[in-house]
């Protein structure tokens, strides 16, 4: 009973039931075997009064959901970017509701999302003047000197404090630099840097060189306001969806110290199955129900076999893992039981 298994399917679950059983027998049915979104109810049914005010919600069907969506849609100011329509039907609706969905597959609140969206802005802020300066000329080998200050600038930027899982733009454009200018250097041409600058940026319509991704975070940043209404009025109407398991369950936990503790406190064994396919949220759930720098926690995954990257699955997750628990024990499953010798030795 201070056991728990988690894996992604509900077949992996009732697999690992029935293995277990044909192992210990009986016992079995004592040790806690879910998929993530069944631990998240079983902790919700468990511990009513932390979850709804207590109160027994409903889960909401699709069409519920696009119907509510769509009465926030309708409050929008006519200068939102989401609020575009054709034929009398908002462009954004759909995009939106994948982009919540994602945002709860990260395990993401409405002001986490400004969060990062802030830090991700201060980055841009830094540095965008400079490069739309640089890449006014036309694109030559000498502009890796002038783009290095500026690659160290970044790299050195301060940390900023953000939601667990969740890299910093600055790592992320400070490494995409530093791989334009291994890839230039070697082949001394100027494709790369053409590439990286039209990956990045594109013209404003001053004819300034900008990030691309400004457009994007001020549709995020609608988006945010979305999300945060939609919740209210899940909540409202004692609604919630498939995501929501997983959600409520990781911000409570991230905020209620005494759930928290009695959860770590049931469960001191930790086993993940097939982690190559956990989100971030998932993610973030498993460092919430472990407490200490060497926890009692296995990760079994395979970093080359991520599949359900639709449903916001990271194989970064693995990194975050050793990471979290600093360097922990590495086993490699190298014996290939599934294939013949001469199968193996030409792949």
């Amino acid at each position: 009973e201070n056991i728990l298994l988690l894996t992604f399917t509900d077949s992996g679950a009732n697999a690992m039931r029935e293995r277990l059983s044909s192992i210990i027998g009986p016992d079995a049915y004592r040790v806690a075997i879910h998929t993530f979104h069944g631990f998240g109810t079983e902790i919700i049914n468990q511990n009513r009064e932390y979850f709804f005010n207590g109160a027994q919600y409903q889960p909401a069907d699709d069409i519920t959901r696009y119907e509510l969506l769509e009465s926030i849609f309708d409050t929008l100011d006519y200068s939102s970017p989401l609020a575009s329509k054709n034929n009398g039907e908002y462009v954004y609706l759909s995009d939106t509701m994948t982009a919540i969905g994602e945002l709860k597959s990260a395990g993401l609140s409405s002001d986490e999302l400004l969060t990062i969206l802030d830090a991700n802005d201060q980055v841009y802020d830094m540095v965008e003047r400079e490069l739309s300066m640089i890449f006014d000329a036309k694109i030559h080998l000498n502009m890796l000197a002038q783009l290095a200050p500026l690659a160290q600038q970044v790299a050195n930027a301060p940390q900023p404090a953000l939601p667990l899982g969740i890299t910093p733009m600055a790592n992320i454009l400070a490494l995409s630099l530093a791989h334009m200018f291994d890839i230039a250097t070697q082949s001394n041409k100027t494709n790369a840097i053409t590439a990286w600058r039209n990956e990045w940026m594109e013209k404003d319509t001053d004819g300034r060189f900008v990030f691309k991704d400004r457009k994007r975070t001020a549709k995020l940043r609608a988006i945010a306001y979305v999300y945060f209404t939609y919740l209210a009025k899940m909540n409202e109407q004692g609604l919630y969806d498939y995501d929501d398991m997983v959600l409520n369950v990781l911000h409570t936990l991230e905020t209620r110290a005494d759930l928290r503790a009695n959860i770590q406190e049931k469960f001191q064994y930790i086993m993940v199955d097939e982690f190559q396919d956990t989100n971030l949220a998932q993610l973030r759930l498993l460092f919430a129900v472990t407490t200490g720098e060497k926890p009692n926690v296995m990760a079994v995954g395979d970093d080359d076999q991520a599949i359900y990257s639709f449903q916001g699955a990271d194989v970064n997750n693995i990194h975050k893992f050793r990471e979290q628990y600093t360097n922990p024990p590495i086993i490699v499953l190298a014996d290939n039981y599934r294939s013949v010798k001469h199968i193996l030795r030409h792949s």
